[in-house]
């Protein structure tokens, strides 16, 4: 019986570790990618490979938990 309990413990902690990661990738694009690309460091193209890069990992790990 405990053994239910214990896998289910890990499958929360995986999962807090990956919204941990996902958080702040997320806030990295908004805060630092995004103010780059307005000011016009970034052209746009590249704004939206780096989106891309950051929203599809994100979108299969939380479709994984």
């Amino acid at each position: 019986m405990n053994r239910p309990r214990s896998r289910l413990w890990g499958n929360l902690q995986l999962s807090d570790k990956l919204l941990t990661t996902l958080t702040i990738l997320l806030s990295l694009l908004i805060f630092v990618v995004a103010p780059m690309q307005a000011s016009g460091v970034v052209s746009g193209r590249c704004f939206g490979l780096i989106f891309g890069a950051v929203l599809v990992p994100a979108a299969f790990m939380l479709a994984a938990n």
